[in-house]
């Protein structure tokens, strides 16, 4: 009996199965008793009986000396399958080892498989085996056998063998698409091979490698020299045209965007790419745009940019300008770049206006208003007292103090009865009705006669509080004094009385009185001259019968009740404008006296 690869394992009947397989390769199938002990079969002494794959049929494996007979052993014969397998008819396990020939060269392992792809094409599929770790140098595209190009291949790879499955096609064109890229038509053709031709008119774009159907292919984009995409953008005032041109000079693309670009300037290019088709971008921007947005307190602001291919000179700032968007507004900055081809000014303008304003109430219905302005001072509406001047960036900002009334008006006013008050407001106020000087005419009965009594009858001065205006108003002068005739409650004289009588036994009297606080009432006085009758007394004397007497009142200030008066009236010095000139304070009070 024979034995493979180590003493203790005999081929089984001294036969193997040999099956010739394609391209002169055979397989070789052995089934063998093992003869050495039991723990042979332990894992740490499998080793002893299965050989490793790839291991050539004359190769020892496991313990024990063995030698292959003549003419026994077949060129390249490798392991390819060890195990063991159960065997019925014989009740036993044996072990079971296959060989195939395997070797250096890769070699057909069957029939090639012929059919036609797309646009007739003839294309191949075919397998190949070769000892594991055989190179396999053959490139997509590139490798050419029997007329035909590599399209693709797959590699398994085990310890004893490598297999490749190629698919082979004939040189030519797969496909042919016409598309569009960006705004332009396109022709993209798939082939395999060498390049194909370009089309009239057209040039190649880009090339890439693509799969067609499984297989590697070779994707051709042609294009006609054209703008692939434009695009215009409005940020403010400001226009950009952003170009992408397939194989077009910069002078080309200017004068086909010359309807677009009359009033822009080149200020880029370079080389981009646009969905995998390296073009060129050139960016094109106005020679002159302006963004526009807004200061403090809604003033406009707005930054202008131009473009020129020759030097810019600066402006004088706070420069007023009378033209073009900027008119009306004032040069607050610039920046010149005069280093590139495209030479850039960038300058800002400011609207002149109101920056700030701030209204803080003083007193007495006055109003302290701040007001700052942007290179143009407006005109103050009351009395200017505070004027600032300063710089902020790069512009001439004024600072006004002004004083107003509760309308926003001036706190000096004129009117037809002289200076308007800027607030008028009630309060009570302390006033004092004068006492009532009257002569009295009272029957005096007695136990024997009746007398008709004349004298003085006071009625007492009332201090009390009244509803009255104060007004608040301010001059340039201060001579305006209060008179008698401007209503002012002021008396200056008051009351008076006087009797005169011859008394009882002839005693004569004269009797002077003044009544400081009172008033006569009637008004301007009563006198009361006559005989004396059997019963009269004059001032508390009794008159003989037929003698004269006179008694009478007179002066003091006119009844006030239902009149308005002035009854305060105050002058102060209030502050002095920015020019020096003063300006006076005002405070009067005014009341319509009521009945008491």
């Amino acid at each position: 009996m024979a034995n493979l690869g180590t003493e203790r394992l005999t081929i089984v009947n001294d036969q193997p199965e040999i099956t010739k397989l394609w391209n002169d390769r055979y397989r070789l199938e052995f089934y063998l008793s093992n003869t050495g002990k039991k723990d042979d079969w332990f894992a740490e002494n499998i080793g002893n009986i299965l050989p490793e794959f790839g291991t050539e049929q004359a190769d020892e494996f496991g313990t024990g000396h063995w030698e292959p007979r003549d003419g026994e052993v077949y060129n390249d014969m490798r392991c390819i399958k060890a195990g063991t397998e159960y065997v019925p008819k014989a009740s036993t396990h044996y072990v079971k080892l296959v060989y195939e020939t395997l070797g250096d060269t890769f070699v057909e392992e069957k029939e090639s498989v012929s059919d036609f792809a797309a646009n007739g094409l003839k294309r191949s599929s075919r397998t190949l085996i070769a000892k594991s770790g055989v190179s396999y140098t053959k490139t997509v595209g590139v490798t050419k056998e029997g007329g035909l190009y590599l399209a693709s291949y797959k590699i398994e790879d085990t310890d004893a063998y490598r297999r490749v499955e190629e698919v082979w096609m004939e040189a030519g064109t797969l496909s042919r698409t016409e598309d569009l890229v960006g705004s332009q038509k396109s022709i993209v053709i798939e082939s395999i091979g060498p390049n194909p031709s370009t089309p009239s008119g057209y040039s190649l774009a880009s090339k890439q490698e693509s799969e067609y159907e499984g297989l590697q292919t070779n994707r051709f984009t042609f294009l006609e020299p054209s703008i692939l995409s434009l695009t215009q953008t409005f940020v403010g005032g400001s226009s950009k045209v952003e170009v992408q041109a397939f194989d077009m000079s910069t002078s080309e693309v200017s004068s086909a965007l010359s309807e677009v670009t009359s009033s822009h300037v080149l200020i880029s290019e370079s080389e981009s790419d646009y969905d995998g088709i390296p073009t060129r971008q050139f960016s094109y921007q106005i020679d002159e745009s302006f963004v526009e947005d807004y200061e403090l307190n809604g003033l406009k602001r707005l930054t202008l940019v131009e473009l020129s291919s020759s030097n810019f000179t600066p402006s004088a700032f706070k420069l007023k300008s009378v033209s073009g968007p900027t008119n009306g507004l004032y040069l607050s900055s610039q920046m010149i770049d005069n280093g590139g081809s495209v030479r850039i000014k960038e300058s800002t303008w400011v609207a002149p206006g109101l920056l700030v304003t701030k209204r803080e109430s003083e007193s007495d219905g006055i109003y302290k208003v701040t007001n700052t302005y942007l290179s143009e001072e407006v005109a103050s509406v009351g009395p200017l007292v505070t004027r600032v001047e300063e710089d902020q960036g790069g512009l001439t900002t004024y600072t006004v103090i002004e004083l107003q009334n509760s309308e926003g008006g001036s706190i000096y006013q004129e009117g037809e009865e002289g200076s308007v008050p800027t607030s008028e407001y009630e309060t009570l106020y302390p006033f004092t009705y004068p006492g009532i000087v009257s002569i009295s005419n009272k029957l005096l009965e007695g136990t024997g006669r009746d007398y008709r009594s004349r004298d003085f009858e006071l009625s007492p001065p009332c201090q009390t509080k009244i509803v009255a205006t104060v007004k608040v108003s301010f001059q340039r002068e201060s001579d305006v004094l209060y008179t008698s005739t401007d209503g002012l409650w002021s008396p200056s004289n008051w009351a008076q009385g006087s009797s005169t009588g011859i008394a009882w036994k002839y005693r004569p009297f004269s009797i002077t009185n003044g009544f400081r606080g009172y008033r006569t009432e009637p008004e301007g006085g009563e006198e009361i001259e006559n005989n004396a009758s059997y019963e009269d007394l004059i001032s508390g004397h009794r008159l003989w019968l037929g003698t004269k007497y006179n008694i009478k009142i007179s002066g003091g200030p006119e009844n006030p009740e239902g009149n308005e008066y002035t009854l305060d009236y105050q002058v102060d010095l209030a502050f002095e404008d920015v020019d020096g000139i003063p300006y006076y304070k005002h405070t009067e009070v005014v009341a319509q006296i009521p009945t008491r």
